[in-house]
Protein backbone atom coordinates (compact mmCIF):
# COMPACT_ATOMS: atom_id res chain seq x y z
CA UNK A 1 0.00 0.00 0.00
CA UNK A 2 2.66 2.40 0.94
CA UNK A 3 4.23 2.30 -2.86
CA UNK A 4 1.24 2.26 -4.36
CA UNK A 5 0.46 5.58 -2.13
CA UNK A 6 3.97 7.14 -3.09
CA UNK A 7 3.32 6.14 -6.87
CA UNK A 8 0.10 7.91 -6.59
CA UNK A 9 1.42 10.80 -5.14
CA UNK A 10 4.04 11.55 -7.32
CA UNK A 11 1.75 11.24 -10.26
CA UNK A 12 -0.09 13.64 -8.58
CA UNK A 13 2.88 16.21 -7.59
CA UNK A 14 4.00 15.82 -11.28
CA UNK A 15 4.87 19.43 -12.59
CA UNK A 16 3.80 21.49 -9.94
CA UNK A 17 5.61 23.35 -7.33
CA UNK A 18 3.18 21.56 -4.31
CA UNK A 19 6.61 19.56 -2.77
CA UNK A 20 8.42 21.42 -0.56
CA UNK A 21 10.15 18.26 0.75
CA UNK A 22 11.92 17.19 -2.68
CA UNK A 23 11.65 20.25 -5.30
CA UNK A 24 13.10 20.03 -8.53
CA UNK A 25 15.58 22.21 -10.32
CA UNK A 26 12.95 25.07 -11.32
CA UNK A 27 10.96 24.44 -8.03
CA UNK A 28 8.69 21.98 -9.29
CA UNK A 29 8.07 18.34 -8.98
CA UNK A 30 10.20 16.32 -11.49
CA UNK A 31 12.33 12.99 -12.16
CA UNK A 32 14.54 14.52 -9.12
CA UNK A 33 12.18 15.22 -7.07
CA UNK A 34 11.10 11.62 -7.78
CA UNK A 35 14.25 9.80 -7.27
CA UNK A 36 14.45 12.05 -3.51
CA UNK A 37 11.03 10.52 -2.94
CA UNK A 38 11.88 6.96 -4.04
CA UNK A 39 15.17 7.14 -1.56
CA UNK A 40 13.33 7.68 1.70
CA UNK A 41 10.71 5.10 0.98
CA UNK A 42 13.26 2.59 0.13
CA UNK A 43 15.26 3.37 3.02
CA UNK A 44 12.31 3.25 5.47
CA UNK A 45 11.33 -0.11 3.89
CA UNK A 46 15.21 -1.04 3.98
CA UNK A 47 14.71 -0.26 7.73
CA UNK A 48 12.01 -2.44 8.58
CA UNK A 49 13.28 -5.16 6.40
CA UNK A 50 16.65 -5.13 8.98
CA UNK A 51 14.55 -4.64 11.95
CA UNK A 52 12.42 -7.29 10.80
CA UNK A 53 15.12 -9.77 10.56
CA UNK A 54 16.43 -8.93 14.26
CA UNK A 55 13.38 -8.53 16.33
CA UNK A 56 10.39 -10.02 14.11
CA UNK A 57 7.64 -10.61 16.48
CA UNK A 58 8.15 -7.62 18.57
CA UNK A 59 8.01 -5.10 16.18
CA UNK A 60 6.11 -6.63 13.69
CA UNK A 61 2.83 -4.78 14.01
CA UNK A 62 4.54 -1.72 15.11
CA UNK A 63 6.03 -1.58 11.77
CA UNK A 64 2.58 -2.38 10.05
CA UNK A 65 0.68 0.30 11.72
CA UNK A 66 3.25 2.62 10.87
CA UNK A 67 3.31 1.70 6.90
CA UNK A 68 -0.40 2.39 6.84
CA UNK A 69 -0.52 5.13 8.51
CA UNK A 70 2.42 6.54 5.85
CA UNK A 71 0.23 4.99 2.78
CA UNK A 72 -2.59 6.87 4.28
CA UNK A 73 -0.97 10.09 4.64
CA UNK A 74 0.59 10.05 1.28
CA UNK A 75 -2.71 9.10 -0.10
CA UNK A 76 -4.44 11.85 1.61
CA UNK A 77 -1.98 14.19 -0.36
CA UNK A 78 -2.40 12.59 -3.43
CA UNK A 79 -5.91 13.63 -3.22
CA UNK A 80 -5.56 16.88 -2.32
CA UNK A 81 -2.66 17.41 -5.03
CA UNK A 82 -5.75 16.47 -7.25
CA UNK A 83 -8.01 18.94 -6.18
Amino acid sequence: MLAAASVLDARSSWGRGTEPAAPGPNGRFSARSVEIKSAIVGAGVAFQWVALRHHNQKIEKPLSIANLAAAGLTAGAAVHNLR
